[in-house]
C-alpha cells in the first residue's frame, strides 16, 4: 500500500446512527479505537467531550460492565 493511501486510510472515521458497544466495560469499548490509550487519555477526551462527569457516579465509573450491545444503559448513554 502506498503511504498516501495509507495516510487517507488513517484518517477516515465511521460514526454510525447507532451506538454499538461490545462486551466488557466501558473503558474497554473506548480503547477499541486506540488500544494503546492510558487511562488518563480516555478521561481527558471524556472531559473535552463534557461528558466524564456522566459516567463517574455509575457504580464502577469507567470499569463498569456494559454487556454485549450496552444493554445495562439508556440510549442516551449508548451514544
Amino acid at each position: 500500500m502506498s503511504g498516501r493511501l495509507r495516510t487517507i486510510r488513517a484518517r477516515i472515521v465511521l460514526a454510525p446512527q447507532e451506538g454499538f458497544l461490545f462486551a466488557g466495560t466501558l473503558r474497554d469499548n473506548l480503547r477499541i479505537g486506540r488500544p494503546t490509550a492510558t487511562d488518563a487519555e480516555i478521561e481527558t477526551a471524556l472531559a473535552r467531550l463534557g461528558i466524564l462527569e456522566r459516567f463517574r457516579p455509575l457504580e464502577d465509573g469507567l470499569d463498569t460492565e456494559v454487556q454485549e450491545r450496552g444493554s445495562r444503559l439508556s440510549a442516551g448513554e449508548k451514544q
